[in-house]
């Protein structure tokens, strides 16, 4: 380098070139090192080099500004610099995928090295949708590279893709990534064991948490009984560097072990793990965490076992070395869990001394956040502790409710973003005059709070032994009898193992004949729920369906209620806006939805944009409004988009810088448009939830598909409704859903389709 450096002073252009490359391969060695700071210094100097040379001759050195970007990302990665690796890792992005253009054999594995590195990164971000096609984008290059061989780095994405699908609790996907990497680490561990056991174990014990996660525990016994014999081979070999996984393996099995109450064997391997992490935290003081996580696991196996007096030794020295590592939201869960041994021992008062102090680590942890460093042992973690805390309050009737709300919040929001900063518990409206239904899922129970106007809240917890995986079977196959099942009974029938799932006071509030809105505040896991499908408990044919007998309108939290509850939209702002049948090249005619716009147009006293005319730009500019006052689309959509004329698309992210101020009643009556899907980070994806953001005051959509005639009608009844008779929106879709029902023969298809979201209450007026 020195060399270099004292060459380039005096002919720069020839040597500058040997001082970047001199100073990527020093940054490489400083990493390796652990010397993070220097070798950001030496990768960044040598970004700026490069980039400089390339700006003097276009081309001549992009491949190298791509590669010392990778690293520049991979060390900004490890100082936790997050948001400056992730624009490290994209623009190395950018110039790997122009080069893999020009020459694919060359540079698509050096693209796929980067995408995989960046997915991880938005892994560890809590943007696990982006991270998961990211890793699958890389996966679908390290295919066609490996052209069928066995390549370490296709396992490795594979591995990494099982960790990202894991989180988002596609179980299945999840698996099936994990056993293709496994089978192409054995065979190179066959071939070459000194250099891929270790990647074999890794992948034995993530298949193995996966595993127990899915309840599977005789699968997982045996994925992480052989990872732990693999990490004890190849900790006697060398200690110095695999003790560390060792007892991470053994920490996860007698976490699985204490499951399945086989106490010694649990008792041996948390022993073990524990001994191995005490003695490694004299020369690495961070695992002191590592410490804390395998006595918390002891303190359950003490628990089990009735030993309280040693199980409340391991918990308080859990969280006094959780405390000493500042990881207060994992000293969380052992704080939960000693909360829940006093209250199984009767001591009420301290066991909630000790959920207080779980719920103030919880605080704690939360304000040390921020979007760039929430990290996926959080979400877990307080996950982990809030569902123990939970079923503790729970326990304690109406009065824990506020506790409640406020756990609910947390667990919605728990993979991280500048929500979970909110200190204040949510605030029930002081407008209420409809039940609220707030639906939670907390691993294995679904945990209920109704609250009745001028009543006491009244909580309802039931144990579910149903997967995720399972709790989406049963809904897709409802949606499916919608399709095809043309009689109402066996769709009732069909809806019945799904709601078996609900105390039956839940149910048989849906199925009241009042026509008082039910407003449900769903979870991440419950969002897709079909509640207007809850079948009458009496068997009465007549009017089946909760969905004809009680409105249920969908929020993300009471927050969110208590905000839209109090917009109302007045057309005289702005002219309405009405779409209809806009004319796309790979859709079917939709001659019905033509005339409904046409309609719509003369009764909201406006000109309906039709056909060819419906160009995104025209659409676009009349949305962008922020005096937009109402909204109706009838056409073609599809997940989360419009179609709009010729192969124009209005979607999500053309709402992301619209701002409504006149809270514009929106009906999107296209199929599919309804649909809402739970994200990460507290985020909701899908156009209602997006323009109810933007403001929208309600917004109809349906979730499941339409046909043109039925759907013609629906919406002409219910503008009638509205305008004609001033209903307000909530009591005029209860009254067409009941005219449709009976027009219909019934059938849930033509009446059940469209789910409102949003303020039930609101007028179509002009003032």
């Amino acid at each position: 380098m020195a060399t270099f450096r004292r060459l380039a002073e005096h002919r720069s252009g020839s040597y500058q070139r040997d001082v970047a490359y001199t100073l990527n391969g020093l940054g490489n060695l400083l990493r390796e090192l652990g010397e993070h700071e220097q070798a950001f210094n030496a990768y960044s100097e040598a970004v700026k080099i490069y980039t400089d040379l390339d700006g003097e001759r276009p081309g001549s050195h992009l491949q190298s500004v791509g590669m010392t970007l990778h690293n520049l990302g991979n060390i900004l990665t490890d100082l936790r610099r997050l948001e400056e690796a992730r624009d490290a890792y994209s623009r190395s992005v950018v110039i790997r995928a122009r080069l893999a253009e020009e020459q694919p054999r060359v540079h698509l594995p050096d693209l796929a090295a980067t995408m995989h590195n960046l997915g991880n990164l938005l892994q560890d971000l809590g943007e696990l949708e982006e991270a998961r096609s990211l890793l699958s984008q890389a996966l679908n290059i390290g295919r066609h590279v490996a052209e069928g061989r066995p390549e370490p780095s296709l396992a490795g994405t594979l591995n990494d893709l099982g960790r990202v699908l894991a989180d988002l609790r596609e179980f299945e996907a999840a698996q099936e990534a994990y056993l293709e990497a496994l089978a192409i680490r054995r065979r190179l561990a066959n071939d070459q064991a000194q250099i891929h056991m270790a990647d074999l174990a890794t992948t034995l014990n993530n298949l193995g948490v996966l595993m127990v996660q899915r309840r599977e525990e005789q699968a997982a016994l045996v994925g992480l009984s052989e990872a732990l014999a693999i990490r004890r081979h190849l900790a006697e070999k060398a200690p110095a560097v695999y003790l560390g996984d060792l007892a991470m393996t053994l920490t996860n099995l007698g976490a699985l072990l204490i499951g399945l109450r086989l106490w010694d064997e649990a008792r041996d391997a948390l022993s073990e793990a524990l001994t191995i992490r005490r003695s490694l935290v004299k020369h690495a003081p961070y695992l002191l965490a590592d410490i804390a996580r395998t006595l918390n696991n002891m303190g359950r196996l003490h628990q089990d076992l009735l030993d309280l007096d040693h199980a409340r030794e391991a918990y308080a020295e859990s969280v006094g070395l959780y405390a000493q590592a500042n990881c207060p939201l994992d000293a969380a869960l052992p704080c939960a869990n000693r909360a829940w041994l006093e209250r199984e021992c009767g001591d009420r008062s301290f066991a909630a001394e000790w959920a207080v102090r779980s719920i103030e680590f919880i605080e704690i942890g939360i304000a040390q956040l921020s979007t760039s460093d929430h990290y996926d042992k959080f979400k877990a973690r307080i996950e982990e502790a809030v569902e123990v805390l939970v079923e503790l309050y729970a326990e304690e009737g109406p009065q824990a409710f506020g506790k409640l709300l406020r756990l609910f919040e947390w667990l919605r929001l728990v993979e991280g973003t500048a929500g979970l900063r909110e200190s204040a518990p949510p605030i029930l409206p002081g407008s209420l005059t409809a039940p609220i239904l707030w639906i939670q899922r907390v691993r294995r129970s679904l945990i209920f709070a109704l609250v009745r106007p001028g009543e006491e809240v009244r909580i309802f917890q039931k144990k579910d032994t149903m997967e995720d995986g399972a709790l989406v079977g049963l809904i897709i196959n409802l949606i499916r009898w919608l399709h095809d099942g043309w009689e109402s009974r066996p769709i009732t029938d069909a809806a019945k193992p799904l709601f078996e799932l609900f105390p039956e006071e839940i149910r048989r509030l849906l199925c009241e004949e009042d026509g008082h809105p039910v407003f449900v505040s769903p979870c991440r896991r419950t969002l897709t729920l079909p509640l207007e499908l809850i079948p009458a408990l009496d068997g009465d044919d007549t009017k089946p369906f909760a969905g004809l007998r009680k409105l249920i309108v969908r929020f993300h939290s009471v927050n969110e209620l208590d905000a839209v509850i109090k917009r109302n939209v007045h057309l005289d702002q702005m002219p309405p806006v009405v779409v209809g049948e806009p004319m796309t090249s790979q859709a079917v005619p939709l001659p019905a939805a033509r005339r409904g716009a046409e309609y719509a147009g003369h009764l909201f006293g406006t000109t309906a944009i039709l056909g060819e005319d419906a160009t995104r730009d025209r659409v676009i500019g009349q949305l962008s409004n922020p005096l937009l006052s109402l909204f109706i689309f009838m056409g073609h959509g599809d997940l989360h988009e419009l179609l709009l004329a010729g192969e124009d698309r209005f979607g999500l992210k053309d709402l992301a810088s619209i701002n409504w101020q006149n809270a514009p009643f929106i009906h999107l009556d296209c199929c599919h448009t309804g649909i809402v899907q739970g994200a990460l980070g507290g985020r909701f994806i899908g156009m209602p939830s997006a323009m109810i953001r933007c403001g929208a005051g309600a917004v109809l959509a349906s979730y499941y598909p339409l046909y043109d005639q039925p759907a013609m009608i629906f919406s002409r009844t219910l503008y009638d409704l509205m305008m004609k008779e001033k209903r307000m929106v909530g009591e005029a879709l209860l009254q067409v859903r009941c005219k449709m029902h009976e027009l219909f023969g019934g059938v849930p298809l033509y009446w059940a389709t469209s789910i409102l979201w949003g303020n039930p209450n609101i007028r179509l007026t002009r003032d």
